[in-house]
């Protein structure tokens, strides 16, 4: 019964399915996926990078986009009581 009802919640609001797409770094811990229609900021939860700001900000923001620069990412958010990052984020 729960599952359906998580499935339910997730046809719901549309925020909660995967994102795909480009990505385009913001910092070493703060990036956008943009598909065709629209972008969305992700902030990776468990990291947490030096602001642009310091000396370490910048090589954080470059590791990063070394990571992910030209692949097409995948965003699964995960939704339940056992995430880690539950309620950290807006």
């Amino acid at each position: 019964m729960w599952r359906l009802i998580a499935l339910l919640a997730l046809l719901a609001n549309p925020a909660l399915a995967d994102i795909t797409g480009a990505a385009r770094v913001v910092d070493g811990d703060t990036l956008w996926i943009c598909d065709a229609a629209r972008c969305t900021k992700i902030r990776l939860c468990g990291i947490d990078a030096p602001e642009l700001s310091t000396p370490e900000g910048k090589p954080a923001k470059e590791f990063l986009d070394a990571l992910v620069s030209g692949k097409n990412l995948r965003c699964v958010p995960v939704v339940g009581h056992s995430t880690p990052c539950r309620h950290r984020s807006p």
